[in-house]
């Protein structure tokens, strides 16, 4: 890894740079205990010819048959629910994630996270109105 970090949630990130089918990119990956759940790989540094190319390989691969182009933006699901999101900026980012009991676990942390702050911002307005007047 040419990066790695580790946040306040055990959430490791390693960083990569690559070449994928000829194509320099950079990967992405988050890990929770051990576990990977989220990743990116972006491409930059390609034309649109090169987008087309990349975008058809991941039609081919993951929806065969179908013969209408991908949109930016569409998402693409496996049977176990994880996807595939491709969003097609200024950079190809293809984003992989897991849809199982880790993403679920930091959905519900976020919202614990979330409601703590708002009871903090409350008790704090209430101390310093309490405090003023």
């Amino acid at each position: 890894a040419r990066w790695k970090s580790k946040d306040k949630l055990g959430i490791e990130i390693l960083l990569y740079r690559l070449m994928v089918g000829g194509f320099k990119a950079k990967c992405e990956m988050h890990f929770l205990d051990g576990k990977l759940f989220y990743y990116v790989i972006r491409f930059s540094q390609i034309d649109e010819q090169e987008k087309a190319i990349l975008k058809n390989t991941i039609q081919f691969k993951y929806l065969q048959g179908l013969d209408e182009e991908l949109p930016d933006g569409a998402v693409i699901l496996d049977q176990k629910g994880d996807s595939l999101l491709i969003d097609n900026g200024i950079n190809l980012n293809l984003h992989y994630s897991s849809e199982d009991e880790v993403i679920q676990h930091l959905m519900e942390y976020e919202l614990d996270l979330k409601t703590a702050r708002f009871e903090r911002k409350q008790r704090r307005r209430q101390l310093e109105l309490m405090y003023t007047l």
